[in-house]
């Protein structure tokens, strides 16, 4: 019954890991509480960077699948936008 429950917990965990959301979602939802919360000041500013700096020292490479390099032309993808800010 041990092995079964094992099993089980494993499971569980994977489908865990499988909805957990991506480092990029949770930068776009912790940039979207920011503006929702604070009106614009230096202390506002100061948290954006000090938010983005921390994704970018973390190493996340969930970015990557929003890249689209083309040798003929200039390209980029918006990956978020909101009345408060564009995230490409």
């Amino acid at each position: 019954m041990s092995d079964m429950n094992g099993t089980m917990a494993a499971q569980i965990a994977h489908k865990e890991d499988i909805m957990a959301p991506a480092p990029i979602e949770l930068l776009i939802e912790s940039l979207k509480k920011i503006f929702t919360e604070q009106k614009e000041s230096e202390e506002r500013t100061m948290k954006i960077k000090l938010l983005l700096q921390s994704y970018v020292k973390q190493g996340h490479t969930d970015w990557k699948k929003y890249v689209n390099f083309s040798d003929t032309h200039y390209t980029r993808n918006l990956v978020e936008m909101t009345d408060d800010f564009e995230l490409m």
